[in-house]
């Protein structure tokens, strides 16, 4: 067994890095506006004290919704991808259930775009949702000839 790590260690090494940072905030600030060593603090005391958070009436049900599928999409997409023999997961239709994965990914950036109540991420969202399309469709297609010239999807 391994010797426990010092107390010492475990407070110092925290201190040490916020420390580091701190001064190269303030080295930063003092070099780019002549601002002074304090402008760090400052700007870390006026981010803590604003007003607002999120949006006004936001679906919160739906940004949780798109930020929790795209992992879980990301992970259900891997479950098919064959790595040398072995697969997670083997399905006879494989190239279609990664795909599937792949447009509930970006519906899940277009909810969570919505979600927010945001005209900015709203339109984020739609944007991303239109790039997706342009990319997916062709994306599909060439995967679905290769799978059907091979004769296995």
């Amino acid at each position: 067994m391994g010797e426990a790590t010092p107390v010492w260690a475990v407070v110092a090494l925290p201190l040490l890095l916020a420390g580091l940072t701190y001064s190269a905030a303030a080295m930063d600030s003092v070099l780019r506006a002549g601002a002074g060593p304090a402008a760090p603090l400052r700007e870390g005391v006026r981010l803590l004290v604003q007003q607002r958070r999120r949006t006004l009436a936001s679906d919160v049900l739906l940004v949780r919704t798109g930020v929790i599928s795209l992992p879980a999409a990301a992970l259900l997409a891997a479950t098919v991808i064959p790595l040398g023999e072995t697969r997670v997961w083997d399905l006879p239709v494989g190239i279609v259930w990664f795909n599937a994965m792949e447009v509930v990914a970006w519906a899940s950036l277009w909810l969570t775009g919505w979600g927010v109540n945001s005209a900015f991420s709203l339109v984020g969202g739609y944007r991303f949702l239109a790039q997706g399309l342009a990319y997916e469709l062709p994306h599909m297609f060439v995967l679905a000839t290769v799978a059907l010239g091979a004769g296995s999807l």
